[in-house]
């Protein structure tokens, strides 16, 4: 029953730690580019950053159960940093498969 609520936990998190990092990400990028043209951007990244998010939540969810002294800075940072390494590389394994 841990583990399942672990991974619940998680798949909360990535989905919408997912959403909220690709719209910090699309604002920003679209502020220094000339002006923000759309609320949400484009669509594939959300569609990038939505998986890996949720599959990195979901095993550290996992993995942060079965720990014992875990403060909650440290949880948030690890799953966050971690997710947003997987996103990063697997946008490169995209780009190198694509061009």
């Amino acid at each position: 029953m841990k583990i399942t609520k672990g991974i619940m936990i998680g798949f909360i998190f990535g989905f919408g730690l997912s959403f909220v990092i690709s719209f910090m990400f699309m604002f920003v990028a679209q502020g220094l580019a000339g002006g923000v043209t759309s609320l949400f951007g484009e669509s594939w990244l959300y569609y990038a950053t939505i998986i890996p998010f949720i599959v990195t939540f979901a095993i550290l969810g996992v993995y942060f159960t079965k720990q014992v002294n875990v403060t909650n800075k440290k949880l948030w940072l690890v799953s966050l940093i971690s997710a947003l390494f997987i996103t990063l590389y697997s946008g490169t394994i995209g780009a190198w498969r694509n061009s």
